[in-house]
């Protein structure tokens, strides 16, 4: 059984979709919400949010009318959930990716 949380206030085409633990929800949340306070952008105009929770995690979804802003909120939401102390860095792929010690190409998406 799901319960819905927080409604979107209005329909944007282009989404994002996360699933996070109740413990990890809170922070990423208060994140995004800073980061996107930062630059000006309005809920419900920019970007809308829905939260339901599912027994011991959050869904997010994420919505927003521009294409390009909802890639770079995707991005920003995956680097709050994990952060460089995940040992990130620790990939070979990823380390190629930002020091060009790679013999193959990678591509960051």
């Amino acid at each position: 059984m799901s319960t819905t949380l927080i409604a979107a206030t209005c329909e944007h085409p282009h989404l994002v979709e996360v699933i996070l633990s109740k413990e990890k929800s809170a922070s990423v949340l208060a994140q995004v919400s800073a980061m996107l306070d930062r630059v000006g952008a309005k809920r419900g105009v920019d970007w809308a949010l829905k939260v339901q929770r599912e027994g011991d995690s959050v869904r997010l979804w994420f919505t927003a009318a521009c294409e390009s802003f909802i890639r770079l909120l995707g991005r920003a939401v995956y680097g709050f959930m994990n952060p460089p102390e995940t040992n990130l860095l620790d990939n070979p792929q990823v380390q190629a990716a930002l020091f060009g010690t790679a013999e193959d190409s990678f591509v960051w998406s």
